[in-house]
């Protein structure tokens, strides 16, 4: 099948074997880890979760969604400047 130059999973044919069991739909990985669909598929975009895709039905692996721990997000605190009030005079 020629490339359409879109980036997809690699094609292993059908000499790859996986466990139902390991495997979930994106929606279920959602309800495990109670957040949304949409999290889990910005998840698989970014290479954090491992994507494998079956007579177009995408799943995940189930024990890479287990073992997924968040990093810390938002804004690095650095050092910034230190704000201080005024005294009030009496």
């Amino acid at each position: 099948m020629p490339s359409n130059g879109c980036s997809c999973q690699p094609n292993y044919g059908h000499k790859v074997k996986f466990n139902p069991e390991d495997l979930v739909r994106q929606t279920t990985a959602a309800r495990m880890r109670g957040v949304s669909a949409q999290a889990i598929v910005r998840l698989v975009q970014r290479g954090k979760l491992t994507k494998v895709v079956i007579d177009g039905y995408t799943f995940v692996l189930r024990d890479e969604v287990e073992k997924f721990k968040p990093g810390v997000g938002g804004r690095p605190k650095g050092p910034g400047k230190k704000r201080t009030r005024p005294k009030k005079s009496k």
